[in-house]
């Protein structure tokens, strides 16, 4: 028996760049090569071990999949109290 038409789905396994931006563009977070999944993946919201200002902030990740392939996405996010 022979599967056509399947598609192949691919999971997302290393972030491989994670950066989060200040509306004057400094750079608020960095984080390189982690697991997507894993607890210190993501920023909390502090910039050096204070509490960032409420407003926007740019983020940009770079995505790697277990075939190799990596993909880029960015966005905003607004931080609220």
């Amino acid at each position: 028996m022979k599967i056509k038409d399947v598609p192949l789905l691919y999971v997302v396994i290393t972030l491989k760049a994670f950066t989060v931006f200040d509306r004057w563009g400094s750079l608020v977070f960095s984080r390189e090569d982690t697991l997507t999944n894993a607890p210190d993946a993501g920023w909390n919201g502090r910039v050096q071990n204070e509490a960032a200002a409420l407003g926007i902030y740019a983020w940009q990740a770079t995505l790697e999949y277990e075939n190799g392939h990596r993909h880029q996405i960015k966005g905003e996010i607004m931080l609220v109290q």
